[in-house]
Formats: C-alpha cells, structure tokens, sequence
C-alpha cells in the first residue's frame, strides 16, 4: 500500500507490517507479531490481510489494516496503531464454548486467533471476556461441569483450574504429535476430570490416542504428564467420547482413507480398539467430526460431519456397531457438533447454515435460527440448568436458544 498524499509512505503486510518512509528504499516492522499478547490495544496482530486508507472530512490520512486478530486504525502514517475490534463489534470467530453447569455458570471459550476468553460471572444481555491467553482454542471439555476446563491448540493442551474463579496460572503441555488434526480432539476423562485424552498421532509413526494427567500444581509446565497409547487407528483421530451407561467405554472416529472415517470402541483405551463402521462421514478438515451418546437410551450414539456428498447425521442403537442416516430435515451442510440434555428429550445441532434442532414426535430436524445471526455454527453446549442451548458462531459470538425457565445470559459475544 502506499499513502494518498505522502509518495514516500510505502507499506506491505505479511506476517508483520512493514513501514518505508523513503519511498520504498528500506523498510522496518511497524511491530513484531508477538507483541499483541501483551498489548492488544495497541499492537497488531499476526497476518496482515489488507492496507487501505481514506481521507476523513477535514482532508486527513486515516488508515486501516486488517490482520487476523481484527481491524486497526492509524491517523500518524502508520507509526503507531490502535485496535478497533477488541470491544463493541460483536464479531468473534468462536470455535467452542464450555458453560460451567452450576451458578455462577463461568463461560469459557475457544476463539480462532482471539484465544482463550473467560467471563466467570457473565451478566445478562451482551457481555465482555477477558483473554488470559491468545492463539486458537477449541475442543472446550471438562467431566466435572466446569470446575476444570481443557482446551487445545494446534501445539498444546492447557486447563482452566478454575474458570469461575481468577484467572492465574493456566497449566499447559506443549506436544510435537505427527498425524493429528490442526485442533485435535479432546475428551475430559468421566472418572477423573484432572485427565484428559488427546485424539491425533504420535511422537514417531502411526495414529494414537495420548493420556495427559494434571498433578493439581499450578505451574506453567511440568504439571502435565502423558501416556502414549500403542493402538494404531490409521488415520487422524477425529472424536472422542465416552459412554454414559458404562464411562470405562471410550468412542473415537479417525479419517481412515478416502472421503470417509470409521468408528471404534474400547475399553482399554491405551491398548486395543475395535473398529466397527468405516462408511461415516468425515468432519471439518482441521476439527473433525464429533460423537454424543446419548444419556437415557443405552447403547444409542450420534454422530456427525460432513453431508454435502452423503448424509450428514448418523444414530447407532447397538453401542456403534452398526449405524443408520439421522439427517431428515437437513440440508446438505456440514454438521460441526451436536449437544443432548441429560434426559435425552433435546438434541441440537451446530451447522455450516444454521443451528438446528431435532423433533423427535416428527422424526425430522427442524430450522431454529429466526433471528440469529447468519453465519457458521461451529459448537452447541446444553447447559440444563438454563434450559439453554448455547450456539458459538464463526463471526457472530455466542447465541442463546431458550427452551423457556432458563436465564438468557446473552446473545452475543465480544472479543
């Protein structure tokens, strides 16, 4: 880019902007990219997408870059920036919210680029997060209704020890996995919410599943431990889930060749599985798929991913041996995610086109969204006591369906 009334200002982004005030002949970094972490306000972010600037009403220069972690305005020629979208745009690109099950109902949540947001005691109507850590978060799990909270990212796993409380040490444990997703899967153990299990790849060769341990220290590293499975699923690991009839049996879904991705059970998740279906549809390319059993039909499952060549939702009613299509009243989408109430009696989906929910009496999914914001609805959470399901969208932050009897915390998030 170059300014409107200054030949000498030339600029040009990539992962940093880049500033020359003598037409081009040297340039320096406006910034360094790892900056914005602790200065969001003011420092740009990583991946400069566009430079323009326009000339406001008294003839001024007013520019505006545009970078993965929103839109910054500079009126000195780009020597200094200011952030426009860390409050008031309400256009958050959510990957996942986990909503703690019990008052205070402490809201945590996985954005792209915006990283890790908490807000433990979130206010009705719109609400603000704050952002402890920054990066991409997703996969949002926790077995113990949000008293701890893992997330992922595409190098790390971190925990929450307590997001209705302050937000002080996060314990992470950074990885070099080969064969796993960008965000791979996580799943919060149902005996022990102090132990996760990453679905993905290996530190050598093949495709595993790792368990990590938190000793309950509040340190940086070192509070984390894994074990590396030995069984070999053939390809990334896509879901995880466990049974709610029986929690030592664990479900997963890997991409195991071609436009399809196979299902497995076991009870000896370090070891053995068995694999059982291998015509399910694959998920979103970098987040995977997703499986819900459901908590009062025993041995019935779901899952879901992609249904623009094939079907989209698939029930099992013999514990994942065997599975039929579930998608009548969809279109042809991607299905990110699905969420269940405890009773069975409510089942939501998280689409590319919209939320969706699922009419038992008729047999048929049915269009929820009239009023909510059109956009990409990336993850559903129930949260019971509410009566709520919680939609993350990929631009518009989070919405609330009311089933009624529930407080509406809010409708929309902010970065």
């Amino acid at each position: 880019g170059t300014s409107l009334h200054d030949p000498n200002l030339v600029f040009y982004g990539g992962m940093n902007l880049y500033r020359s005030t003598d037409g081009g002949l040297t340039f320096t970094a406006v910034n360094d990219w790892t900056q914005y972490y602790t200065t969001p306000a003011t420092v740009m972010h990583a991946d400069v997408n566009f430079i323009t600037s326009f000339a406001d009403a008294g003839g001024n220069e007013v520019f505006f870059v545009g970078t993965d972690g929103g839109l910054y305005e500079s009126t000195d020629g780009l020597a200094t920036t200011h952030n426009l979208t860390l409050t008031g745009m309400r256009q958050s690109q959510y990957y996942d919210s986990y909503t703690g099950r019990a008052p205070p109902y402490a809201i945590s949540i996985g954005a792209q680029d915006q990283g890790y947001q908490r807000n433990p005691r979130a206010s009705s109507g719109i609400s603000s997060y704050t952002q402890p850590m920054s990066g991409d978060w997703g996969h949002l799990t926790s077995s113990n209704g949000g008293g701890i909270v893992w997330m992922v990212y595409p190098n790390q796993v971190m925990l929450d020890p307590s997001p209705a409380g302050s937000a002080g040490v996060l314990p992470q444990w950074s990885f070099s996995i080969h064969g796993a997703l960008f965000l791979a899967p996580l799943m919060a153990d149902p005996a022990n919410p102090s132990v996760v299990w990453l679905g993905g790849g290996t530190s050598s060769t093949g495709n595993h599943v790792v368990k990590l341990t938190w000793s309950g220290a509040l340190q940086w590293s070192s509070a984390i431990t894994s074990s590396e499975g030995s069984y070999d699923f053939g390809g990334q690991v896509a879901a995880l889930a466990s049974s709610p009839q029986s929690p030592s049996t664990f479900f997963a879904m890997a991409n195991t060749g071609g436009s399809s991705a196979s299902f497995f059970r076991t009870a000896t998740p370090l070891a053995t599985w068995t694999k059982t279906v291998t015509t399910l549809p694959q998920g979103q390319f970098f987040y995977g798929n997703a499986i819900v059993p459901d908590p009062s039909r025993a041995n019935t499952i779901y899952v879901c991913g992609s249904g623009y060549s094939g079907h989209s939702v698939y029930v099992s009613t013999d514990n994942g041996t065997s599975f039929a299509p579930m998608d009548a009243g969809l279109p042809p989408t991607l299905v990110y995610s699905l969420a269940i109430s405890p009773d069975g009696a409510h089942l939501f989906a998280a689409t590319e086109v919209g939320p969706y929910y699922y009419d038992r009496v008729g047999a048929a999914w049915v269009d929820i969204g009239a009023g909510a914001p059109d956009s990409t609805y990336w993850n559903v959470d129930y949260v019971a006591a509410l009566r709520t399901a919680r939609f993350s969208t990929y631009g518009r932050g989070l919405w609330d369906y009311d089933l009624g009897g529930g407080d509406l915390i809010f409708r929309d998030g902010l970065d």
